[in-house]
């Protein structure tokens, strides 16, 4: 049954891209944070996906009657995407046997053939997107972003009324993928006691709690880029969404979604100052800013404290308390850097797209072992996962492109005030990419939208000829 939903939506999807390429982009965009609209056949099909997979078929087929443009930085995506690719056809001939558990897509012959359509698939956006949008989208696609986040994180308020007032988690997204025939997936919902409370996390449809912590991170961050560089934002409005998106984002209870503001916003100024992108608020305009939105939150967390609800401690326990001898390194990523200090060979070459847990698998901590073993596992953070599959090689290769492209962004968007907002969302997204694999959808629609900014940049303005002189 679920199967034939899923066809049936992708039928809708085509005809929806056929007839309106850029509105199917939009609501692409829109839907890119929604990862628990999810359904496990062995392969995980998400809702984005079944927007994005007609978009670009549409996208390509009419590419063929006329020659696309030059992609930014189209050399070096293509040389990364060839290494990976062939490295992964090279490798699987060599494959260890082993018995993982999902059906066969999953064993390792299965798993490392749909990997490469995958990786192909999921980097799409860099290619197509730039073919899609105009001037006006590039625009549209950061406010769409931040709306979506909006709409994720009043679901998640409803789901905490919900939650709290019956005792029971209305979204468990584990439901969905079972609901629709697919595998019943590990429940996404967090909650954990504290202090004699059970304390709920909100993960609304985005998956994890730290997924949409992440998510809601991201908007604040387009938001404050945005108040960075445009000539006349509304201030109001924007710190409205802001704190909304804030106090949201501590319902999650998301230590990564604190890491990535943290470093987001460290890593905006730096990155403006590099690519030459002016800020158009003084020092002082700032640091007032920061007060204003402090304060509230001072008072409110003194307010707490002296009424015996203990908010720096429950913080505390879900930060800096959760680091510990391993420096907040994960279950996986801490055996897969185990298997690549011991066979460096593998972390210059790589071991192939999807296949890292067939080695890494022997390197779990015993504790980790009894929920990990026999099952398909991949690096949390990104830069880690990069490595192990694609090596150094593909590593450099994937920083080489992706520096190539902003810095032709940064050229060609410079002196757009409105737009040049997405060069420190672009360094942003490579930060958080690199630490999180939940952004993926994100980083490659970035990718592709500041290729289009280039394309748009680079296009010829028409000017008519000037009008002849009368003969005298």
């Amino acid at each position: 049954m679920g199967l034939i939903v899923i066809f049936l939506l992708l039928i809708v999807a085509t005809l929806f891209a056929a007839r309106a390429v850029r509105p199917a982009l939009l609501t692409a965009v829109f839907l890119a944070p929604w990862s628990g609209l999810q359904a496990d056949f062995g392969v995980t099909v998400y809702a984005f996906q079944l927007i994005l997979l007609p978009l670009v078929g549409v996208v390509l087929v009419r590419s063929l009657s006329h020659s696309p443009p030059r992609l930014a930085a189209g050399g070096l995506l293509s040389l990364f995407a060839f290494y990976t690719v062939v490295l992964s056809l090279v490798v699987i001939g060599f494959l260890p046997d082993a018995d993982v558990s999902g059906g066969a897509l999953r064993g390792p012959t299965g798993r490392a053939a749909v990997q490469i359509i995958v990786f192909l698939f999921t980097l799409s956006p860099a290619v197509i997107v730039p073919l899609v949008v105009g001037r006006d989208d590039l625009a549209a696609c950061g406010r769409i972003f931040v709306a979506s986040a909006v709409v994720l994180a009043v679901i998640g308020w409803g789901q905490l009324a919900i939650w709290y007032a019956i005792g029971s988690n209305p979204i468990d997204v584990s439901r969905i993928s079972a609901a629709l025939g697919g595998n019943d997936v590990y429940s996404h919902e967090g909650l954990f006691d504290f202090a004699k409370l059970a304390i709920y996390r909100m993960n609304s449809l985005a998956g994890e709690p730290r997924g949409l912590g992440i998510t809601l991170v991201l908007a604040m961050l387009i938001i404050q880029a945005f108040a960075l560089t445009a000539r006349r934002p509304r201030a109001l409005r924007l710190l409205g969404l802001w704190l909304f998106l804030l106090v949201s984002t501590m319902a999650t209870y998301s230590t990564s979604a604190v890491l990535a503001w943290l470093i987001g916003s460290a890593v905006q100024p730096p990155a403006m100052w590099l690519m030459g992108i002016r800020s158009r608020r003084s020092t002082i305009s700032i640091i007032g800013a920061l007060l204003v939105i402090a304060a509230p939150i001072g008072v409110g967390i003194a307010g707490a404290e002296a009424s015996g609800v203990p908010v720096i401690e429950l913080l505390s326990e879900r930060t800096i308390d959760r680091i510990d001898e391993n420096g907040a390194v994960e279950d996986f990523d801490l055996a897969i850097l185990d298997f690549l200090e011991a066979h460096p060979d593998a972390a210059i070459a790589g071991t192939g797209l999807g296949n890292i847990h067939l080695y890494a698998t022997a390197y779990l901590d015993p504790v980790f072992a009894l929920y990990a073993q026999g099952s398909v596992f991949a690096a949390k953070t990104e830069y880690l996962r990069l490595i192990s599959e694609s090596g150094l090689i593909g590593f450099v290769l994937f920083i080489a492109w992706y520096t190539q492209l902003m810095f032709e962004a940064a050229r060609g968007l410079r002196p757009e005030a409105e737009l040049s907002a997405m060069i420190p969302v672009g360094a942003v997204m490579a930060v958080l990419f690199f630490a999180r694999a939940e952004v993926a959808n994100e980083f490659w629609l970035m990718a592709g939208l500041l290729a289009a900014g280039v394309r748009l940049a680079n296009r010829p303005v028409y000017a008519p000829p000037p009008a002849r002189l009368a003969a005298a």
